[in-house]
């Protein structure tokens, strides 16, 4: 927490600090030294940042200083992305997969200590890599799993080899982990990536006809504007044009980014449809499902 704390403060030192006021300002400031997406969305979770029209181009600004409020935002977030990390680790592989892995790794380190550093290490520095994340997502659960199913066929093993009562036991926390796991097979839909978000799936099965058919048209540069599926950069594997990210983007932003890259198409959303229509005139719906809108961007705007 401490080397994440300090590398946020340096960010923060290496970057001149605006007021909230200035996206507007066309003054020519200089760049920000050190930038990622990662640092993009770690600071702005802190609310430590402002995107806007910034001299020529669309930029983010630090906005904030280091403080007393920082550091306990900051520890705030990481109990909470922690907290969400045990429950939902817990709940991915259930009681009975639990105790087969304590039992596994405490038999690991009896009879072999380096592969069970090795086998427990890497988890254990990833895992607080989540932990000092201020947001956690379910699917960062994806590398832990194999090792810990790893070390639940290490305890089962064990106990399997152990007195009558420990083998029986064992073998009702194997059956108890199957079933557990089994409960994924009936889920609708078949997916955990957005865990109980049934209505991102039914988005994408929605969208995928409109993309498809956006890919037959004349090849141009699409600029998402929409509120669901990634601001639609999940279309970009079906229509296979170039594209723009512009969610969340006010609408003097819309424009300068269909200005500096010659957008032709426009992938908007039943929340962001009238936004385009009002507010730029120059463009025009050619295609839609009712749930998405494809528009065209009249040429020379």
């Amino acid at each position: 927490m401490i080397v994440t704390f300090g590398f946020i403060s340096w960010q923060i030192g290496c970057t001149p600090i605006l007021p909230h006021s200035s996206p507007n300002d066309h003054s020519d400031l200089p760049e920000t030294k050190v930038y990622s997406y990662s640092t993009y969305f770690l600071l702005g979770k802190l609310d430590l940042t402002e995107t806007g029209i910034y001299g020529d181009a669309i930029t983010t600004r630090i906005t904030g200083s280091v403080n007393i409020q920082l550091l306990k935002r900051f520890i705030s977030l990481i109990a909470e992305s922690s907290l969400a990390f045990l429950r939902s680790y817990g709940l991915e592989l259930g009681p009975f997969c639990l105790i087969l892995a304590l039992v596994g790794c405490f038999a690991l380190f009896r009879s072999n200590q380096r592969r069970a550093r090795a086998l427990v290490l890497t988890s254990a520095f990833y895992t607080i890599t989540i932990f000092l994340w201020p947001e956690f997502k379910y699917r960062l659960l994806a590398p832990v799993l194999p090792v810990t199913y790893m070390a639940t066929a290490f305890g089962f093993v064990k106990l399997y080899h152990g007195q009558p009562f420990w083998k029986s036991f064992g073998f009702i926390c194997l059956a108890g982990t199957i079933l557990w796991n089994a409960q994924g097979f009936f889920e609708q839909p078949l997916t955990r990536y957005y865990p109980n978000d049934g209505e991102h799936a039914a988005n994408y099965e929605k969208m995928l006809p409109l993309a498809r058919e956006l890919g037959q048209l004349e090849s141009g540069v699409v600029l998402g504007y929409s509120d669901s599926l990634d601001g639609g950069f999940e279309t970009v594997y079906w229509h296979r044009f170039p594209f723009v990210c512009g969610r969340g983007r006010e609408i003097d932003e819309v424009q300068k980014l269909i200005h500096d890259f010659d957008v032709r198409y426009i992938w908007a959303d039943q929340s962001t449809v009238r936004v385009v229509e009002s507010s730029l005139p120059g463009t025009r719906i050619i295609m839609t499902n009712g749930l998405y809108y494809v528009f065209e961007v009249a040429r020379g705007e």
